[in-house]
């Protein structure tokens, strides 16, 4: 029995997850499976360091990818590294969508810093 959940992440941009991930120490590979508590499939597959369970990344139909991990056993790792729901890798994408878009849209640069609660500020500047 699998017990696999999705993350309400939509992701538009494989660029900007993987320099998410890299964050938090994971790299992003492309791959046909992952592993969680049964062999899945996926197009890319997100890995932790220490931990056998893995995030599934898959494209839709619509062309964003959805994120797809286990909870159980070694997923704990997960939830611990990632956030309650991937929270923590949901900002962190969000900050870096948005850096990418300042620098790519405007030209502007980004100041970034952590707060003492834990969230992100992103201070937008005209260079």
């Amino acid at each position: 029995m699998s017990h696999l959940i999705s993350a309400k992440l939509k992701v538009t941009s494989i660029h900007d997850l993987k320099k998410s991930v890299e964050v938090f120490g994971a790299t992003l590979e492309e791959a046909k499976t992952f592993n969680s508590y049964i062999v899945e499939n996926c197009d890319y597959r997100i890995k932790l360091p220490g931990c056998s369970y893995q995030i599934g990344v898959r494209q839709q139909k619509e062309g964003h990818y959805t994120l797809h991990y286990d909870t159980y056993s070694d997923g704990r790792k997960l939830i611990q590294k990632f956030g309650e729901n991937l929270g923590k890798l949901t900002q962190e994408y969000a900050a870096q969508v948005c850096m990418t878009q300042a620098k790519k849209t405007f030209g502007w640069t980004v100041v970034r810093k952590t707060l003492p609660n834990g969230k992100l500020q992103l201070r937008m500047v005209h260079a």
